[in-house]
């Protein structure tokens, strides 16, 4: 039995171009709302192990932090970057917001 990949799959139903319009609005979706490092991952139509691939880590280690288990400040930022964004650090006090460096 031949498998498959899902992002395959996608893409032949309903075309790359529009598979990339897809994964772009639902990170727009996300961008409203608190979002979790899985629902970013899904959302770009990466799983676990490539994700672990791009940042160097293990597919346990995405898992972990997934999960809620406690990651440092560079693991979050090499999964960050390994997604294609930035992590941005801002420590607000009331209505001033300072951007903390890295």
């Amino acid at each position: 039995m031949k498998t498959h990949k899902w992002s395959d799959i996608r893409d032949a139903k309903v075309g790359k171009k529009r598979a990339a319009q897809l994964r772009s609005e639902a990170l727009a979706e996300l961008a409203e709302v608190e979002a979790s490092l899985a629902q970013i991952r899904k959302a770009l139509g990466i799983t676990q192990a490539q994700l672990a691939e791009r940042a160097g880590l293990t597919q346990g280690a995405i898992s972990k932090t997934e999960s809620g288990m406690h990651a440092s400040l560079e693991t979050l930022r090499e999964l960050i970057e390994a997604l294609g964004g930035e992590l941005d650090l801002v420590a607000r006090f009331g209505e001033t917001q300072i951007k903390l460096g890295a």
